[in-house]
C-alpha cells in the first residue's frame, strides 16, 4: 500500500441479477466494483485487495450476511471495513439491534431507494478511503523523516571528519 489507490466496493448476493443490477446503479460513482455470489470467497479476496466498503445481502446459502459480518468484524485485517447489510424482508427492531451490534454500519431494505442507496455507499467509501489515505500519508512522511534525520546524522559526521582531517592538517604544518 504505497500508492492512493482507486476505491473499492465488495458486492454479494447469491442472485446474479442482483449484483449486475446493484453494479448498474453504482457505476456512476466510478469505483472498481467485486461482485461476489459467495461470502466465502468474497472473504479470501478481501484478505488480498481489502475494499472500502462491503455490501451483502443477509439471506445467503453458504453463509448468511450476518455471519459474514461477524466473521469480518473479528478480523483485524477487515475489521475496520464498513458493512451494509441488504435485506429482501424489512428488519424488526430487535434484527436492526442485533445487525449493529454484530459491527454492521447499516441494513438497507430491497427494494430501497438508488438515491439513498449512492448516498450511503458513497459516503462510506468516502471515509474508508480517506482512512486508508490518512495512514499511508503518515507512513510516507514517517519515512521521509527517517531519511532527513539519516541525512542530518551523515552530514554531522561528514562535519566532525572535516573537522579531524583539518586538526591533523594543522599539526602536520606544525611538525614541517
Amino acid at each position: 500500500m504505497d500508492t492512493i489507490r482507486k476505491r473499492r466496493i465488495v458486492l454479494i448476493d447469491d442472485s446474479l441479477a442482483n449484483l449486475v443490477a446493484l453494479e448498474q446503479h453504482l457505476e456512476s460513482l466510478e469505483f472498481e466494483i467485486d461482485k461476489f455470489t459467495s461470502p466465502l470467497e468474497a472473504l479470501s479476496a478481501m484478505l488480498s485487495e481489502t475494499p472500502h466498503c462491503v455490501l451483502v445481502d443477509v439471506h445467503l446459502p453458504d453463509m448468511d450476511g450476518l455471519e459474514f459480518c461477524r466473521t469480518v468484524k473479528r478480523d483485524p485485517q477487515l475489521r475496520h471495513i464498513p458493512i451494509v447489510l441488504v435485506t429482501g424482508k424489512v428488519f424488526s427492531d430487535n434484527e436492526a439491534t442485533k445487525a449493529v451490534q454484530i459491527g454492521a454500519f447499516d441494513y438497507l431494505t430491497k427494494p430501497f431507494n438508488i438515491v439513498m442507496l449512492k448516498s450511503k455507499i458513497g459516503l462510506l467509501t468516502e471515509f474508508s478511503w480517506q482512512r486508508e489515505n490518512k495512514k499511508l500519508m503518515e507512513k510516507i512522511i514517517k519515512d521521509k523523516l527517517e531519511l532527513v534525520h539519516r541525512d542530518l546524522l551523515n552530514s554531522k559526521e561528514t562535519k566532525r571528519l572535516a573537522d579531524t582531517l583539518k586538526d591533523i592538517q594543522q599539526e602536520l604544518e606544525e611538525l614541517l
